[in-house]
């Protein structure tokens, strides 16, 4: 009985609620702290299409199960007369390259007839089955140099090129911190690569520069790549 004398009350309530709309449940979109980053397609014409998507999915493209499957290429169709840069890059899976290229130049963007190389510095790794893009040019690998002797010549594959190395994969390493970087490009694994040894161009010489590594920053010693005569006979 006392539960039918305040049933007409709460149903006149609830009626009241709904018409008025504050019973209903309020779509809201929560920003991802990220988001002034990497964005997504829909908020950020120019986001890189390897962002996540509606919460986390990702082009087929971009996937992976090893960083050699990946390689960089331009976010936007034309890149720099067609190779990627820091500002405008993106990691594909290698098998896929013709997909991620369509994306890009679905307008069917007409590219000026020009050509660049690649940079070396930028790389892509598989992370997280993910290919992901990124510059190697202030890698902590790099730094910390004192003079020419203490810089090497490596490629940036997971083992050593057999044989003449391609210009396109040479980069300039501190000797003791080679290994960070097979680390990054063998995935963290132990692999058993063939016993060989790399051979650079003669104008490729890895020498120790002073860089400044941001507005009122210390400079900071890194390894690179320069090219001049080779010195030999």
């Amino acid at each position: 009985m006392g539960r039918n004398n305040y049933s007409t009350p709460i149903l006149g309530l609830l009626l009241i609620l709904a018409s008025s709309g504050l019973g209903a449940c309020t779509e809201m979109h929560i920003t991802d702290p990220d988001a002034s980053i990497d964005g997504s397609p829909d908020a950020r014409p120019d986001a890189r299409p390897d962002a996540p998507i509606d919460g986390g999915g990702t082009p087929g493209w971009a996937s992976c199960t090893f960083s050699d499957n990946c390689v960089v290429q331009p976010a936007s169709c034309c890149g720099l007369c067609g190779a990627a840069t820091a500002e405008d890059m993106v990691g594909v899976n290698r098998d896929f390259l013709s997909e991620q290229r369509d994306e890009a130049c679905g307008g069917g963007e007409a590219c000026p007839g020009c050509a660049q190389q690649p940079d070396p510095d930028l790389v892509a790794t598989c992370q997280v089955g993910v290919c992901v893009a990124e510059s190697l040019r202030f890698h902590d690998a790099r730094a910390d140099c004192d003079t020419d002797d203490d810089c090497v010549l490596r490629t940036t594959t997971c083992c050593p090129t057999c044989g003449e190395a391609d210009p396109s994969e040479i980069v300039a390493v501190n000797r003791e911190r080679s290994y960070e970087l097979t680390a990054l490009f063998c995935d963290g694994a132990d692999v058993n690569c063939a016993e060989c040894v790399s051979t650079f161009p003669p104008t490729f010489h890895a020498t120790c520069v002073a860089v400044g590594v941001g507005d009122g920053a210390p400079h900071r010693n890194y390894c690179r790549v320069s090219r001049r005569p080779s010195t030999g006979g």
